[in-house]
């Protein structure tokens, strides 16, 4: 298993909760970093060789391979968590559009998931938008 940095929460309970709960002691356990996990990751991708990664979602991963989840019946790694977009005070008031954004705009996983895989292209936001008009035009109405 190849994990991320050996300071992240999601590594603490995979190793003190998940690990123990499930009887994965067996296992060898790597931390790294995120960078370095997907490197692995891609790696063992192209050589169609098993891994087993923390990731989280959304994430691009699941964008850009076709990943399997382990699963958690017993919900050790806990239930799904929210996004949410905090503005500061006077938002409303200087940047009236953004504000009305903030409060419509709702993405899914792998509405998400789309948006990070295009991380590094300039213009991504905007490839985005025009790919997903209809989603922001709902939101911006």
């Amino acid at each position: 298993m190849t994990g991320i940095d050996p300071g992240a929460s999601m590594m603490q309970i995979l190793e003190e909760e998940v690990m123990p709960h499930y009887d994965l002691e067996s296992f060898e356990l790597t931390k790294s970093s995120e960078q370095a996990m997907m490197q692995q990751l891609d790696n063992a991708y192209q050589n169609q060789e098993p891994i087993v990664v923390t990731l989280w979602n959304p994430h691009y991963a699941f964008e850009d391979y076709d990943l399997k989840y382990l699963e958690d019946p017993d919900q050790v790694f806990g239930e799904t968590d929210d996004i949410y977009y905090i503005g500061r005070n006077g938002i409303k008031e200087d940047f009236s559009e953004v504000d009305r954004w903030l409060k419509n705009s709702f993405f899914t996983e792998e509405q998400l998931s789309d948006l990070l895989s295009l991380r590094q292209e300039i213009g991504a936001a905007s490839e985005w938008i025009e790919n997903n008009r209809d989603v922001v035009d709902e939101w911006l109405d």
